[in-house]
């Protein structure tokens, strides 16, 4: 299984901007993305991640649902999925559409304060579409993330 990272924010481990980047989750591969924590973060609200996605390949017959993970970490591994936490799933619906951007909102971790409080200034989330039918198989479809961040 083919693995790929993203770092989508500003302020990537050391501080150094990058650009924000698309990167698309198939079948066969999950989108492995970095995103950063703001600094202003209130601790005591309610925290939640955005995640804006552009399906770019759909099979109408075969519809999928998303799924986001927290991660220990953004390293590529095979024994990953031993390491993540399912944080949301989501559908479509209306169906997606190939090239129709949609905003989806999922909790953000329940101890995003803790890590804060201790340091932390980035979440590391993977995003895996799996098919609505787990008979069918998802051949050809896929779905790039184009932005995730954390709101409040």
């Amino acid at each position: 299984m083919a693995m790929s990272i993203l770092t989508i924010g500003v302020g990537v481990a050391k501080g150094e901007p990058e650009p924000p980047q698309p990167l698309t989750a198939t079948f066969e591969r999950s989108a492995f993305i970095l995103v950063d924590v703001p600094g202003n973060l209130s601790l005591a609200g309610a925290a939640a991640i955005e995640l804006t996605v552009l399906p770019k390949k759909v099979d109408e017959a075969k519809p999928y649902l998303v799924q986001v993970y927290l991660t220990q970490s953004a390293q590529l591994r095979e024994n990953i999925s031993s390491e993540k936490t399912l944080l949301g799933t989501y559908g479509f619906f209306p169906p997606a559409k190939e090239g129709k951007a949609r905003t989806f909102v999922i909790p953000a971790p329940a101890n995003l304060a803790e890590r804060v409080a201790a340091g932390e200034d980035t979440i590391n989330l993977a995003v895996q579409i799996v098919p609505v039918n787990p008979r069918t198989a998802l051949n050809h479809s896929s779905l790039t993330v184009l932005e995730a961040r954390i709101v409040e």
